[in-house]
This record gives structure tokens, sequence and C-alpha cells, in this order.
């Protein structure tokens, strides 16, 4: 009953732009007024540009947006514009932060993968030597062994 009532005394009149009484009173029954008038219209805005998961986190980052920025709203410009230009606004930066994101999980696989790249080619310029060393050392005894069994061979 008193929600009833306090609602009912608080009845905005339709001329009346429910954003721009909010900025001069504060008062919250304006923002459930913003709220039930253009909250479907601009779901449906954003879940048109992304998927219904990011439309949410966006409706709800313009809203709280609406209520800390409320100060900036000029009455020349309509409510639903000022709302829409809030949420294209905030859908856009969390693309330019996902692809932020993804390039620097881009740029850091490409960093690892270098890593890697350099590793293995010091490990093959070090290696290299020493394995052409035993290689070559290897197949030295083996011909010193094979002329030593000829050797023996030739004198009994």
């Amino acid at each position: 009953m008193l929600i009833a009532l306090k609602t009912w005394l608080h009845k905005v009149s339709p001329s009346r732009d429910p954003l721009e009484a909010y900025k001069q009173t504060g008062e919250d029954i304006y923002i459930e007024i913003l709220i039930n008038t253009y909250s479907q219209d601009l779901f449906h805005f954003l879940s048109g540009q992304s998927d219904r998961e990011l439309a949410k986190d966006i409706c709800q980052k313009t809203w709280l947006t609406v209520v800390e920025k409320s100060h900036l709203y000029r009455d020349q410009q309509t409510p639903k514009a000022w709302l829409f230009s809030i949420a294209r606004n905030a859908l856009l930066d969390e693309f330019k932060k996902q692809n932020r994101l993804s390039s620097l999980d881009e740029q850091h696989h490409e960093a690892v993968s270098n890593e890697a790249e350099r590793d293995e080619k010091k490990r093959t310029l070090c290696c290299t030597p020493y394995s052409a060393f035993f290689a070559k050392r290897s197949a030295q005894s083996a011909i010193r062994r094979l002329q030593l069994t000829r050797n023996l061979n030739d004198h009994t």
C-alpha cells in the first residue's frame, strides 16, 4: 500500500522528460520510469549487435552510467537517443577490450613460440658442434677398431 501511495504521489506528467526530472531531483522514481520505458528497446538493440549475455551486461552498465552521469544530460536531447549512445559506446568499449585481450593472448602465444624457437636454435647451435665432434670421434673409433681387427687378421 505504501509503495502504491508513493508512486501515486510521484506521478510524472507525460510531457515531462523523466531523465531531466531525475537530473534535477535525483528521485529514483524517474529512473524506474526510464527503465520501464526503454529497457526492452535497449536490450533488443544491444542483442542485435552482440550475444545475449553481453547485451545484459551492457544494459546494466548503461543504467549505471545514466545514474552516474545524469548531470551531463542536456534537455535538448531525447532520453532514448542519450541512452542508446551510452549503450553503443559501452558496447564499443567492450569490443575494444576483448580485442585487446585477444591480441594480448596472441602476442603472448607468439612470444612464447618465438622464445621456444630461439631456445631450439640455441640448443641446435650449442649441440651441433658437440654432436658433430662425438659423431666424428665415434666414427674414428669405429674405423680404428676396424683397422685393428684387419691388422690382427693379417698377422694371423
